[in-house]
């Protein structure tokens, strides 16, 4: 079987302040979009997990993770695969690649093999806490650690087209957090689009650390004439257009930039493509 998981953006991003834990609690409207990771999924008689990209197979990925979790609440299931990933989505971008993968693979082997699917807080605390807005699927409003969705109407950006800009740069996620927790003053500005408030509480704390996404987002926006927005914990900046995006700007390319397209929201994160 062949499966098609799907990149997301966060429209929007709130944080609170650190908890006990050690967690943030987080509140975000977030869409899937048109750029995808293919996964072959065939059964084996042992597990072998193979990525398009060297580096990760030498690494305990999500997908380890989500395999693993389903072996520990499905103790009976035996049938082992061989599970390849061809890496389309940005790594280390905040567009969720590693998340959707985990999150395909955990609905796919969930509804293929009838097995007792994981809690919501299970899949959040133990393979990573975007992967259970990726098992659902479709836009939600992702509260808590990312084990809380509920249903996000994002009819309004139906026919949207969507500018996706990846700087050459790299934000660890752990390093914004603790940016965030650091500054004094947590200002955030908020934008309104088609009715949705656009914002990321964490943009101020990403760009503390890289003065250069600043710079980039300046030159984005000079470009295009438009607003960009910063996804996760960054570095992937968007821009959300209503009409329709001059063919020019789709052959876009800036050295400052690592990954250049435009794209669109789709329904729904994950779909099948045969064997």
């Amino acid at each position: 079987m062949r499966l098609l998981t799907s990149a997301k953006i966060n429209l929007n991003l709130k944080v609170s302040q650190q908890q006990n834990s050690g967690l943030h609690f987080l509140d975000s409207d977030m869409i899937p979009i048109d750029i995808y990771d293919e996964i072959s999924i065939n059964e084996a008689e042992e597990d072998k997990i193979l990525f398009s990209i060297e580096p990760l197979n030498n690494e305990y990925t999500t997908v380890h993770k989500a395999l693993a979790l389903l072996r520990k609440i499905n103790s009976s299931f035996k049938q082992q695969f061989v599970i390849s990933v061809e890496k389309n989505i940005p790594l280390q971008s905040g567009l969720g690649g590693g998340s959707s993968d985990a999150g395909a693979l955990l609905k796919y082997l969930v509804d293929t093999y009838q097995l007792e699917e994981p809690s919501m807080l299970e899949i959040a605390t133990e393979v990573g806490s975007d992967v259970p807005f990726f098992y659902n699927g479709t836009s939600s409003k992702v509260q808590g650690i990312g084990d809380v969705l509920k249903p996000f109407n994002s009819d309004t950006l139906n026919n949207v087209q969507v500018i996706i800009a990846v700087p050459n740069i790299h934000l660890s996620t752990g390093a914004v957090f603790n940016k965030f927790d650091e500054l004094e003053t947590k200002s955030t500005q908020k934008h309104e689009f088609n009715n949705i408030e656009i914002f990321n509480d964490l943009w101020e704390a990403s760009s503390e650390l890289s003065l250069d996404l600043k710079k980039i987002k300046n030159e984005l926006e000079n470009v295009f004439q438009n607003k960009f927005f910063m996804s996760g914990s960054g570095p992937t900046l968007f821009s959300l257009f209503d009409s329709q995006v001059e063919n020019n700007f789709t052959n876009y390319s800036n050295n400052n930039l690592r990954y250049f397209k435009v794209c669109k929201k789709i329904e729904c994160s994950l779909s099948q493509i045969g064997d």
